[in-house]
């Protein structure tokens, strides 16, 4: 009789080494042509796995690696037609996490809404992900960002090596700015007067203007339109806010006066001119005589009558502006001589 002697089955193994608490894989691969089952065992300490068809997967528990732990397997292939079978040793390696921590540049971690907050992930070996996602892999250590709410932050990192990847965690709390109106927010006024200004009231509120002053409300007296700008600090949660008001100044008429003529005779009946000349550039919308015999419009006044004491007569008038608040100028007047 004759007897047919077969060859083992030929098959290569392949692996994909783990991370602690990650996974790890084996993979067989029948030789050209051959139809093989597998069976995979764990040596010694290793863990037990699962096989699905050719590929063997090690789901791993995390043990804090400090250094690289190798674990072995048999494999055991059979030839589902000759019966043969064959086994080899595989060693696949599980590699420790990066270590890696977190910190901030407060160590208080409070900040304030819109306050921006610098991380500093401290590794070796290792590139960050500072979103998230897992692909936006950089080598910058550092990460910056403008805050709006309370949360934990985390930071991922992978070894450039073994492609393990850690994270690390800080949770960081974020306060409202002080809840702060200035009255008024703008307003406008005349020069030469004054206006108060004042903040919302809060025991835990402290106030800084620009003026020097502490206190909650000011009265300020601009000569001309000004900024006042209030630095309110909440001392409970340390959080601050600056907020403005802006008085405009609409200033005074300023002009001058000339009569004709300068003088007049005693008991004489005539009539004096009188032309107003502005000397800047606020608009008036009417002169207002003291004396009320004064007539006229726009720049040109008159007044006649019969001059019956003798010595100087003054007349006073003053300009409201055509803005609004109506500023009135200070008083000017001219005088005229009666003689005898």
């Amino acid at each position: 009789f004759v007897v047919t002697v077969n060859e083992k089955p030929d098959f290569t193994l392949s692996k994909v080494d783990g991370c602690d608490g990650g996974q790890l894989s084996i993979i067989c691969e029948a030789g050209t042509g051959l139809d093989l089952s597998y069976e995979v065992s764990p040596v010694g300490i290793a863990p037990i796995g699962t096989l699905a068809g050719d590929v063997y997967t090690v789901n791993l528990t995390n043990q804090s690696l400090v250094s690289v732990v190798t674990y072995e397997y048999s494999v055991r292939a059979v030839d589902n037609v000759t019966g043969c079978e064959d086994t080899r040793i595989v060693a696949v390696d599980v590699h420790p996490l990066p270590n890696v921590t977190l910190s901030s540049d407060k160590a208080t971690l409070k900040y304030c809404i819109g306050e921006e907050i610098t991380f500093t992930a401290t590794a070796t070996n290792v590139q960050y992900c500072w979103d998230g996602s897992m692909t936006n892999w950089v080598d910058n250590n550092t990460f910056t960002k403008s805050v709006s709410n309370s949360e934990t932050f985390v930071v991922y990192v992978k070894d450039k090596n073994t492609g393990c990847v850690n994270s690390a965690s800080l949770t960081y709390e974020v306060n409202a700015l002080p809840d702060v109106v200035v009255t008024p927010e703008t307003i406008t006024i005349c020069e030469g007067e004054n206006t108060m200004l004042s903040v919302t009231d809060n025991v835990n509120y402290t106030y800084a203007w620009n003026t020097g002053e502490n206190t909650r409300e000011i009265t300020v007296t601009p000569n001309v339109t000004s900024t006042y700008k209030v630095l309110v600090y909440d001392v409970t949660t340390t959080c601050s806010i600056e907020k403005e008001s802006v008085v405009q100044v609409n200033l005074k008429p300023t002009f001058t006066i000339a009569s004709d003529p300068v003088d007049v005779c005693l008991d004489e009946t005539s009539t004096i001119n009188f032309k107003i000349t502005a000397t800047n550039s606020v608009p008036v919308a009417s002169y207002v005589w003291a004396d009320t015999d004064v007539t006229g419009s726009g720049v040109d006044y008159s007044v006649t009558r019969t001059w019956d004491t003798e010595g100087d007569i003054t007349f006073v008038v003053s300009a409201l502006s055509g803005e609004t608040p109506s500023c009135q100028s200070a008083d000017v007047s001219v005088s005229i001589k009666v003689n005898k």
